[in-house]
């Protein structure tokens, strides 16, 4: 049986999955994790942590389709290979900066922040800003290639948050 205890399906974040091999028996354990090229992952590892229990973990370094393979006494178990597809973290690529992220504004100020990439289509972004008890605000933005200026009023002294989403835009 094979269970995944690590939530992270990103570049450069560490996958771990649980191996048991409680009910099969003694017998060698074989794992291989291919790459999306189909390229052996050398620095996967495998500990053995109570004889029948194993972890494997790794840290994928680009995006796209992982295979993982595993035999136990030389015979591959069911539903093999197992398929990860591993994506980009976009948002840990992007720079935020300016005097519009502060989290409180005052009355009739205008304010901005930057948003600096240079992995993502700004037609991908959707920022929101609301105000003073959950307000709407109304955002502008003015986009180059690599950076997207967002400007907003504040019409209420208060409180405001700011959320950023990077959406699919093939869908």
């Amino acid at each position: 049986r094979m269970d995944k205890r690590c939530s992270s399906d990103k570049v450069h974040e560490q996958v771990c999955f649980t191996i048991s091999t409680y009910d099969a028996g003694t017998a060698e354990l074989d794992v291989l994790v291919t790459d999306p090229q189909g390229e052996d992952l050398t620095d996967r590892v495998l500990e053995d942590n109570t004889g029948s229990q194993f972890t494997l973990s790794f840290t994928p370094h680009k995006p796209g389709a992982y295979k993982i393979f595993v035999k136990y006494g030389n015979e591959e178990l069911p539903d093999m290979p197992l398929m990860l597809t591993i994506v980009e973290d976009v948002l840990a690529q992007i720079q935020a900066t300016g005097n519009g992220l502060s989290s409180n504004q005052f009355c009739s100020a205008s304010s901005s922040f930057t948003l600096t990439s240079s992995v993502i289509s700004w037609e991908e972004v959707r920022v929101t800003i609301l105000g003073p008890q959950d307000n709407p605000v109304t955002v502008e933005s003015t986009n180059s290639a690599t950076d997207a200026v967002y400007t907003y009023s504040t019409l209420l002294t208060g409180r405001y948050s700011t959320s950023v989403l990077c959406v699919d835009t093939t869908a």
